[in-house]
């Protein structure tokens, strides 16, 4: 089962996050985003407390993926 998390999406960042419920295994959160500025710190500190909010409970694996735009 899959849904989308809402709440880890935070502010005007681009980025979408999606957890995956498989019976008896660890929940699977998966994450696309994009920072189209080099300069642009809102999406690196929405992500990071996105993080901090899944590091909170336990059992949890994270995969993501995107255009952090990095030098």
């Amino acid at each position: 089962m899959s849904t989308r998390e809402e709440t880890l999406e935070a502010g005007q960042a681009e980025m979408i996050w999606v957890k995956v419920t498989i019976k008896g295994c660890k929940n699977l959160y998966i994450s696309s985003c994009y920072r189209a500025e080099v300069g642009d710190t809102d999406l690196l500190e929405a992500f990071n407390t996105s993080l901090e909010r899944i590091a909170g409970s336990t059992n949890n694996m994270v995969i993501t993926a995107g255009d952090f735009n990095f030098p």
